[in-house]
């Protein structure tokens, strides 16, 4: 799946697997998927599996950042993954807006 992610956000630049990434201070994207589960069951086998993914935008600059966010979320609509909720952040800590978004997607077994 992280290989289908790469290809749909190829022309946003600085996507990166994992959490935030401490040396960048620029707008970038993260994502990982935190659970998996199995779905459409017929004669006891499950058919599907629903993946849920968090993705995350972060960056200096809040007009960027929520552009970027909204690119992120159309193309990742566009390419099949629903849209289930969002959260919008300040880390003051590390100085860096967080627009979280997560996705489900369903995949064939």
């Amino acid at each position: 799946m992280s290989e289908d992610i790469y290809k749909i956000l190829e022309n946003i630049p600085n996507v990166y697997e994992g959490w935030y990434r401490e040396d960048i201070k620029e707008t970038h994207v993260t994502f990982f998927k935190y659970a998996e589960s199995p779905i459409e069951f017929s004669d006891d086998e499950f058919e599907s599996i629903e993946n849920s993914i968090q993705v995350d935008v972060w960056g200096t600059d809040k007009e960027e950042t929520e552009t970027t966010k909204e690119e992120v979320k159309n193309l990742l609509l566009k390419s099949g993954f629903n849209w289930t909720d969002s959260n919008n952040d300040f880390e003051s800590e590390i100085g860096l807006y967080h627009l979280a978004m997560r996705f489900n997607y369903q995949e064939e077994v």
